[in-house]
């Protein structure tokens, strides 16, 4: 899973030192934007995510996203416990992922790149003719997304080992080098974002308000995985 793997030192993405927290950039971004629903996953501000898309409302999603100004693109996890009719229902907090790399694919399909940006909030659903849904969206709760403090205050050595741990237990290979020289910020948001997490508690990650609040939610969900014998492979 994770051996040969420098996703971790990739993962803060270069805008984020030229953002800023004021008001007026949170303006900037759009006041909808088209969802893509997602089970299983998780995007989070200076991650990324991979996926592969190939239903023809979400290969419009990907035209219309590269089309426009910002390439921006809303993931929301949906609420398996919900539907509307034929409908998913999506948990009211999302991220917007701008599509940062992408291939088109012989047979049409897109092969995309979605690097968090921000946290928003679902407003009411946009009408549109493309097949995927749009939503209004507010960014003004999430405006600390856009500034990152590399070292938050939390305990790294004590996350690193329960990592460290959960990984031994579960025989998953990592060069164990790279963690002591990761900032910790982008060690919260890898191992939250790739953990075998069920998507409740991937949306209560996502939810947390502060890097140094979802690190303490991170540390539980290891533990309470190790703790239960049906939840501790990947």
């Amino acid at each position: 899973m994770f051996r040969g793997d420098n996703a971790i030192c990739r993962l803060l993405c270069p805008y984020k030192a030229k953002l800023s927290t004021k008001l007026k950039d949170i303006m900037k971004f759009p006041d909808s934007l088209p969802i893509l629903p997602v089970r299983n996953n998780l995007l989070l501000a200076g991650g990324q995510i991979a996926q592969k898309l190939i239903e023809p409302r979400y290969i419009n999603m990907v035209q219309d996203s590269l089309a426009s100004k910002d390439r921006m693109v809303g993931v929301c996890i949906t609420d398996s416990d919900k539907k509307y009719g034929a409908k998913d229902i999506f948990h009211k907090i999302g991220c917007a992922g701008k599509i940062t790399k992408f291939e088109e694919m012989v047979d049409g399909s897109f092969f995309v790149v979605l690097t968090g940006y921000c946290r928003f909030k679902l407003l009411r659903e946009v009408t549109t003719m493309r097949q995927y849904r749009r939503f209004g969206v507010s960014f003004e709760d999430y405006e600390g997304d856009l500034v990152v403090n590399l070292n938050p205050d939390i305990d790294k050595p004590s996350l690193i080992e329960l990592i460290k741990k959960y990984a031994q237990k579960n025989s998953i290979a990592m060069d164990w080098d790279l963690l002591p020289d990761t900032p910790a910020f982008n060690i919260v948001t890898f191992f939250s974002m790739h953990l075998p997490f069920d998507d409740k508690q991937k949306q209560q990650l996502l939810e947390a308000n502060t890097v140094e609040d979802r690190a303490k939610k991170l540390s539980l969900l290891i533990k309470d995985i190790m703790d239960t014998p049906d939840k501790a492979g990947v």
